[in-house]
């Protein structure tokens, strides 16, 4: 039997060096002729700190727009491409979300008629999208608007990079990001430390 794109499992996640986008280079990306599943993929990404897995498991049940938040419930399985329960208690959580996200969240509710916010594609085996082709159409994305080429990941990285370059303290983005412990925050975003110690000692230097 034939495999079908929502078949093909995702690839193997490689621990690299952290690369993050700048906010500006986001929004030329999103500036590009790029498919839309694919545009809606990165402002979540780059608004709430998701990893792939969890945004592309989200359902519409899971989002509280009234409220303002996101319940991360489950994750699709790299091994599988099933849609699990996340895998630790630090990985189910909430996660609080801005005007500017509630708004396009609910535009995409209204162009959605499945209960997941990625659906599958009709030849696929399953009832949510398995980005299975993501990371070449964000690199050619990249290439497209001339920067550096980063993958989907790199936007958690953003989300992570900026809040803690605005003073946010590492203890939220721990939280935001379901990490298990705050020393794997604190290592993950070590490059940061250099702009947070001299923001340190302007501050104080105002005291």
């Amino acid at each position: 039997m034939t495999k079908t794109p929502n078949d093909v499992k995702f690839p193997k996640k490689i621990r690299t060096e952290v690369r993050a986008f700048r906010p500006e280079e986001v929004y030329a990306l999103l500036g590009c002729d790029a498919p839309q599943w694919v545009k809606d993929a990165i402002v979540i990404a780059f608004r709430t700190g998701m990893r792939p897995g969890e945004i592309f498991a989200l359902k519409w049940g899971d989002i509280n727009l009234d409220a303002g938040y996101i319940s991360v419930q489950r994750a699709i399985s790299r091994a599988s491409s099933k849609a699990k329960e996340t895998k630790t208690p630090s990985g189910t959580r909430r996660i609080d979300i801005d005007s500017k996200l509630t708004a396009y969240l609910m535009g995409m509710e209204l162009r959605g008629l499945s209960e997941y916010v990625f659906p599958g594609t009709p030849q696929g085996k399953y009832k949510y999208r398995i980005p299975w082709n993501i990371a070449q159409i964000i690199k050619g994305m990249c290439r497209e608007v001339g920067i550096p080429e980063r993958n989907f990941y790199s936007l958690r990285h953003t989300h992570a990079t900026v809040l803690m370059e605005l003073g946010i303290h590492p203890k939220i983005v721990q939280e935001r990001l379901g990490h298990s412990s705050i020393r794997i925050t604190m290592d993950t975003y070590s490059h940061v430390s250099p702009t947070l110690q001299r923001e340190a000692v302007n501050r104080f230097e105002e005291i």
